[in-house]
Parts: structure tokens; C-alpha cells; sequence
């Protein structure tokens, strides 16, 4: 009956609920970028967040 309302509503219920999986990058990132390793690439961190994430799904807990 309201094809534009009805689509505007599934489209607010497909945001997310928190923010805390991006708080969580950005700790990591934060953890990361010590005053030491200040210039770390966009690309190197990334990588470093991958390469800790696949270890700790190695590690069983």
C-alpha cells in the first residue's frame, strides 16, 4: 500500500544497532600506532589487524 514507506523502514532497520565493532578497529588501531611506529601505512595496518585476527581464530580458546 506504501511501497516508499515501507522501503524507507527496512532500510533503517538494516543499520546497525552500535558502533562498538568500530570503536573496537579504532583500539586496535590506537594499540597499534605506538610513538615509535607513528608512520605505519594505512596498508600496514591493515594487514597487522588481519594477521591478528586470523591468529587469534587459530588460537582456540
Amino acid at each position: 500500500m506504501f511501497p516508499l514507506l515501507s522501503n524507507f523502514v527496512f532500510n533503517i532497520l538494516s543499520l546497525p544497532h552500535s558502533s562498538a565493532n568500530v570503536e573496537r578497529i579504532f583500539t586496535h588501531i590506537n594499540l597499534l600506532k605506538t610513538i615509535q611506529r607513528n608512520r605505519l601505512s594505512t596498508e600496514s595496518i591493515t594487514s597487522l589487524l588481519h594477521s591478528k585476527r586470523l591468529i587469534l581464530k587459530l588460537i582456540p580458546r
